[in-house]
């Protein structure tokens, strides 16, 4: 049995009563669920009183977005036009006002330059803010896959654990090939290769006339970065 974001008591109890192997994914750092027996309860974020016979530790468990490609011919296409579509996005729930502003100056840093979804821009994406019938049942990946970077900006790490908390604002780029522009746990290099995101204290010293060439001279380590998360960094491996 594994159980996911159970907030519901009678669901609990139910799991609970079950005497097979059992498994609670905790994937948000304010969220830990009582101890059951034969049970293990997965964590992204450790705290100095967790019980270690119970909690698993796996950072970088949440992935929305299915792995994508992107045809190498399409890369050599905007690669070659000298006013391409817009190449970075932004997704933002509407829900942090410093987040949004974050966005916004970023957008007008880029001449609007910038596609933004979520329900922060009324541009909801089916199955990550709302339902959606789609293949995939999430359209996240709509939002990264045509993209070169997307901006990924942490809710609150400092709040819980500022290291080693890492969630799918970093993975689902990657997992579609696009470079995470990010503001997340300050030791992401122990778990990222360098090169495979940026830092969004370091996305200024880009040029933004040339984003294309700025994306292909990561291109190897960030496909180096996505098997990684393939086969390594997730719920399946831990």
């Amino acid at each position: 049995t594994v159980g996911v974001y159970i907030n519901n008591k009678n669901i609990f109890d139910k799991i609970n009563e079950t005497s097979c192997q059992k498994f609670l994914l905790s994937a948000e750092a304010h969220t830990r669920h009582p101890v059951l027996d034969n049970c293990h309860s997965f964590v992204q974020d450790p705290r100095p009183n967790d019980d270690k016979k119970y909690i698993r530790y796996c950072p970088t468990m949440c992935c929305w977005s299915p792995p994508v490609s992107k045809s190498q011919f399409s890369i050599n296409l905007l690669n070659s036009l000298k006013n391409p579509p817009n190449l970075v996005s932004a997704i933002d729930s509407g829900m942090y006002s410093w987040r949004k502003e974050i966005i916004n100056n970023l957008f007008s840093k880029l001449g609007g330059k910038m596609d933004l979804f979520g329900g922060g821009f009324k541009n909801n994406l089916g199955g990550y803010h709302h339902n959606t019938g789609t293949k995939f049942l999430n359209e996240k990946y709509i939002s990264l896959q045509p993209y070169f970077f997307s901006l990924g900006i942490e809710n609150d790490t400092a709040k819980h654990s500022k290291e080693d908390y890492i969630t799918e604002k970093v993975t689902d780029p990657i997992m579609c090939e696009t470079l995470p522009v990010c503001q997340t746990a300050p030791n992401l290099n122990q778990y990222f290769i360098e090169g495979s995101y940026i830092l969004l204290s370091d996305f200024n010293n880009l040029d933004f006339n040339n984003l294309a060439q700025e994306y292909t001279s990561r291109k190897k380590q960030l496909l180096q970065q996505k098997e990684y998360l393939k086969t390594h960094l997730n719920v399946f491996k831990y």
